[in-house]
């Protein structure tokens, strides 16, 4: 099943076709005109092909997911129509079934079966005209039909409001005393074809010309034409290598001495044989009578690349013949068909009368103009400010950027600073300077991901000494450790880090000198989690340490509800629990509207984590998650929408928020 157009703009009746090609076929394949297409069958799109594109893609990502279809950009008006012989109808709206019907043409032609032509009615507005694409960029109606009254419809705007370039065209148009063509219109208005294009289709959104359509089929040289030029018909080619021959060859000595592919020289003696140039038989090939095989497709293929283009209409019946056969050659010509704007003033266009005086009208001032008070004799022109105008997405950070450098901007207003470090980590650092035991679960395959590669370091000698001891004895912590025999080998298995507490437990043995330090950490952590909306692979956590001879629980939890605060959140509570590796340990949670979200975790790092790293004085630690925060903020309820990087998604993401929550 096919369907296609320009989606310029994308409304609710190409919806309508799209879901009927849904509904009738398995696979659908959609054609979308590039700008060129588009551009040469006068449809002059607002938007890119990328901008429409990807409006149509997310359509069919919202509704058609777990479908088959394909898109593909369209070059020619038929696209893969012309050629795919799995396409097996095609749907159309009236205005879009005549170039059905050539298609079919050219499937005919290269010997295809036709395809059905299903035809859908017009989807109406609510006045009951059909829904168009010109009738939205004048502005009568929305995308969904809906009709635009008074001001949203921008009517009443008289000459003073056209833009210099729709006062030309239309200068042009009354002198003309009848309709232009484009290159007519820019050759009496002195404006470029591009330019002629903007204003005529400003012009026909507010009802000042008319617009006509002159269709017609040409032909246009492909790559293969030229290479005929020079070198002749592979047919005259084969009759002259007979002749020089004797005569007669063998079909493969034959291949040989013109370097012919099989597809091609097989299609050249069969059109030899049909002709009676030549007999074939048992591998041979008998010369019956000499050329030239066919002088009329020589002498068109010569108008045709020297013209660039020939008309159909204008072609003899035998010169069509030769054309015909010519197409199927692949490579050598392409029928297209050719659509010219013929453009008239419409009923109640304004008469344009003379500005007063002689000044000169621009539509914006430059520094030169007011510097030098040449402003004064200039006459600006209006703008029209309510005229429908395509919509404008420029480039901006992802939304878990926009979030990383919020909490970068509070930890800094804060007082602290930034630590950052390697995704790869040996475990020691990872799992044993944090007092996690070498059997605990969460070193196991299914929740960390190992990577198959050489340690990357070395731990610290007497860092190491101590952790292993602090593991199999307490060391000097006053605990009594986790009584088993450390194992150096497992402790320096590289491994995607699983937290960025590693950042925090590394700074502290890098700063144990210090008597006062306070860092924080934003950075992505690995977890082989299986991804649902509330876990993923791959996500952030928000770390940070205050190292302090007077730190203590009262002040973390100063610190964090700080942090939380300047975010928007006004409530913050703490709910005691238990992590392996600070003591005492606290949960953080938010109210959001009348319910409480546990934020992270929190605590003091016990004697086991910091004695061995050389730290004497007590440690406030904290990992709060990233994702959780996003979600909160953006009523999400699947983690997984934040990387999906839907353009609708980000699009409807505001720029500026309040960051109060109540």
């Amino acid at each position: 099943m096919a369907v296609g157009g320009t989606f310029d703009p994308f409304h609710r009746g190409h919806r309508a076709l799209i879901d009927a090609a849904f509904s009738l076929g398995d696979e659908v394949v959609i054609g979308v005109s590039s700008d060129e297409l588009a551009r040469r069958m006068g449809k002059a799109p607002d938007r890119t092909f990328g901008e429409r594109a990807c409006e149509l893609l997310e359509y069919l990502e919202s509704k058609y997911r777990d479908r088959v279809y394909s898109l593909h950009k369209l070059d020619d008006p038929f696209g893969p129509l012309a050629s795919d012989p799995s396409i097996e109808a095609l749907v159309v709206s009236p205005e879009t079934e005549g170039r059905g019907r050539a298609a079919n043409e050219v499937r005919r032609s290269r010997g295809l079966r036709e395809v059905d032509i299903i035809r859908m009615d017009f989807v109406l507005a609510e006045d009951g005209e059909p829904i168009s694409s010109t009738r939205i960029r004048r502005g009568e109606i929305d995308k969904e039909g809906r009709i635009l009254e008074g001001a949203e419809r921008g009517m009443g705007l008289g000459a003073d409001s056209l833009h210099p370039l729709e006062r030309r065209v239309l200068a042009a148009l009354r002198g003309s005393g009848g309709p232009l063509d484009v290159d007519g219109i820019a050759a009496a208005s002195g404006l470029s074809p591009d330019q002629v294009r903007r204003a005529v289709e400003w012009l026909r959104s507010k009802g000042m010309v008319r617009v006509e359509w002159e269709v017609r089929r040409v032909a246009v040289p492909g790559p293969g034409a030229r290479r005929i030029l020079e070198e002749g018909l592979p047919e005259d080619r084969l009759l002259r290598e007979l002749e020089s021959s004797g005569g007669e060859l063998g079909i493969p000595e034959l291949a040989g001495r013109l370097r012919m592919d099989a597809q091609e020289l097989s299609a050249s003696l069969g059109r030899l044989s049909r002709g009676g140039y030549v007999s074939i038989s048992r591998g041979r090939v008998r010369a019956l009578r000499g050329g030239p095989y066919s002088r009329i497709s020589l002498d068109l293929l010569r108008r045709l690349v020297d013209a660039g283009e020939l008309p159909l209409d204008g072609l003899s019946p035998s010169e069509a013949s030769a054309l015909d056969e010519l197409s199927r050659r692949p490579g050598v010509i392409e029928v297209r068909e050719v659509r010219r704007a013929r453009v008239s003033l419409a009923e109640g266009a304004p008469a344009l009368q003379p500005a007063a005086g002689s000044a000169e009208e621009v539509t914006q001032l430059t520094p030169e103009d007011i510097s030098t008070g040449r402003w004064r004799s200039l006459r600006l022109s209006r703008l029209d400010v309510i005229s429908p105008v395509p919509e404008m997405h420029p480039g901006r950070r992802h939304v878990i950027t926009e979030y990383v450098r919020r909490v970068r901007e509070i930890f800094a207003s804060m007082g602290f600073q930034e630590v950052s470090g390697g995704l790869l980590q040996i475990s020691f650092w990872n799992f044993d300077a944090l007092y996690t035991p070498q059997d605990h679960p969460a070193r196991e395959l299914q929740d960390t991901f190992y990577m198959d590669v050489e340690p990357t370091e070395e731990p610290p000698a007497d860092v190491e000494s101590a952790v292993a001891a602090t593991h199999e004895n307490g060391w000097r912590t006053g605990s009594t450790g986790w009584g088993y025999e450390w194992d150096p080998r497992e402790a320096r298995r590289v491994v995607l880090r699983t937290h960025t507490t590693v950042l925090s437990v590394r700074a502290l043995h890098a700063t144990r000198d210090l008597p006062v330090v306070k860092l924080f950490s934003v950075g992505e952590v690995f977890r082989n989690e299986k991804v649902d909306s509330r876990h993923l692979v791959e996500f952030h956590q928000i770390e940070g340490i205050v190292k302090s001879p007077d730190a203590n629980l009262r002040r973390l939890m100063g610190y964090i509800s700080e942090f939380y605060s300047r975010l928007g959140f006004r409530d913050v509570k703490f709910w005691p629990t238990y992590f392996p590796y600070t003591e005492p340990s606290l949960q953080v949670m938010v109210r959001v509207g009348g319910s409480w979200l546990e934020m992270g975790g929190m605590g003091i790092f016990r004697p086991e984590v910091t004695l061995p790293l050389g730290v004497e004085e007590p440690v406030l630690a904290w990992g709060l998650g990233l994702e959780r925060l996003i979600m909160v903020d953006m009523g999400i309820e699947d983690a997984r929408e934040l990387y999906a990087n839907r353009l609708s998604w980000l699009r409807r993401v505001p720029a500026c928020r309040s960051w109060t929550w109540t």
